[in-house]
């Protein structure tokens, strides 16, 4: 008796997870003809991304998964938890939400060596006479800005953010540290971050890119009209009310979220025809146009205003800056021959600074450390006459994973000595 209800057990969940399965490739057959008639690869990495894009697409595509997630956020809300999925997100006594990190006290990054792989990189660019200027771009949640719960593990890389920096000045190395830059400004907390995602605001992010541009010019970086490009009353502001849900509000629910919240863009259309290209080399995805037509995404708030509530939870507003984050990004201002030629190397803290920085230069090409290999990287440079490296990353991404640039070369012994020096102190 015991094994013919097993047995009945197993046929009723097998056909239960394959009508589910079913339910689910039906509901999400348009979803899906869009990403594979999309898809292109042509090199390991790009094969590694569409990887990453299919497992992501799977998880975003069940049958009935935004009801799922709202519902169990709704629950755990309702219980008090100030932590959900195990504590992959936490939330501070204010609402704003950040991953769960239980191991970013333990400190076991090398920051020495990440640090000294900056100074040899800029080494690197010194010998081809490519100025570089190390952007460290704010960290959301720090004990001086949140009220945190005890207990609760707290997403804070402040201290190798300020310990990277302590080594970056030691070794002479030319940065601006955007959190001081937020924190001097004197503006309210809700108005610099979001509560559901981890990046900041239009607002925070045009503080930084001005504080960006003053010290490009203290280093002697002519980059064309700064007051002008600097001047926010140039820009057209376009405001989306109740219509952004970061990627941790995706992901806990707009019930555990307590809603979703407004978005305001930023963008300067001039009379330049820009061409932009998914990395230097692919040319079949060229788009040209102005600004707004190929550098910021209008699709996004289209497609959330449309259809609601399907859309607010595949669509990030943040993402209409150079149409969201790409491992690899080309962007050539026709209307500015006389400009600078920059690489960025940076994360999606960045994509805002560079769709701003687009007028004042010739191009500018846009690498997703994360996603691209130090052989990439250094393809890009020595096949392009670059005037300017803008190396920018959230303090969660100094990682080995984010900080594997080109090196001068250095007899080992050398750099054995420096390395040791730097773990005496």
């Amino acid at each position: 008796m015991k094994r013919l209800e097993n047995i009945i057990f197993t046929i009723i969940f097998i056909v239960g997870i394959g009508a589910f399965s079913v339910l689910t490739l039906i509901d999400a057959k348009d979803d899906w003809y869009e990403f594979f008639s999309n898809l292109t690869v042509k090199s390991f990495d790009e094969c590694e991304e569409a990887i990453s894009q299919f497992d992501e697409m799977a998880e975003e595509t069940i049958y009935k998964r935004n009801d799922i997630v709202e519902l169990y956020g709704l629950i755990n809300k309702s219980l008090g938890k100030k932590e959900i999925n195990g504590f992959e997100y936490v939330i501070d006594k204010n609402g704003y939400i950040t991953n769960g990190n239980f191991w970013n006290v333990v400190h076991d990054r090398d920051i020495n060596a990440l640090a000294l792989n900056v100074e040899l990189f800029r080494e690197y660019l010194d010998d081809r006479n490519i100025p570089m200027l190390f952007v460290s771009f704010p960290q959301k949640m720090s004990d001086e800005w949140n009220e945190k719960y005890n207990g609760i593990p707290y997403d804070d890389y402040t201290y190798e953010m300020e310990r990277l920096l302590i080594q970056l000045r030691k070794y002479r190395v030319p940065y601006v540290n955007l959190d001081e830059t937020l924190h001097s400004s004197g503006l309210n907390y809700d108005e610099l971050y979001f509560k559901t995602d981890h990046h900041w605001t239009s607002k925070a992010a045009f503080l930084g890119y001005k504080d960006i541009i003053n010290k490009l010019g203290e280093m002697g970086q002519d980059i064309g009209n700064t007051d002008y490009y600097t001047d926010l009353s140039n820009y057209t502001i376009e405001r989306y009310e109740n219509m952004m849900l970061g990627s941790s509000g995706r992901s806990v629910g707009i019930n555990y979220a307590n809603g979703v919240e407004d978005f305001e863009l930023y963008y300067l259309d001039d009379d330049a025809v820009y061409e932009v290209f998914n990395g230097k080399d692919d040319y079949n995805s060229k788009q040209t146009g102005v600004i707004s037509d190929v550098l910021i995404n209008k699709y996004i708030p289209e497609k959330i205003e449309s259809d609601f509530k399907k859309s607010i939870y595949s669509y990030s507003l943040y993402d209409m800056y150079l149409k969201g984050i790409r491992s690899e990004l080309s962007i050539r201002n026709t209307g500015n021959e006389g400009g600078k030629s920059v690489l960025f190397l940076c994360d999606s803290y960045a994509t805002p600074i560079a769709t701003w920085m687009a007028p004042m230069c010739k191009n500018i090409d846009f690498l997703w450390t994360k996603k691209v290999s130090r052989e990439r990287i250094e393809e890009y440079i020595t096949q392009n006459d670059y005037d300017l490296v803008i190396v920018g990353l959230y303090p969660n991404d100094f990682s080995e994973e984010s900080i594997h640039f080109p090196e001068k070369e250095r007899p080992i012994e050398e750099a054995t000595e420096e390395i040791q020096e730097e773990e005496k102190e």
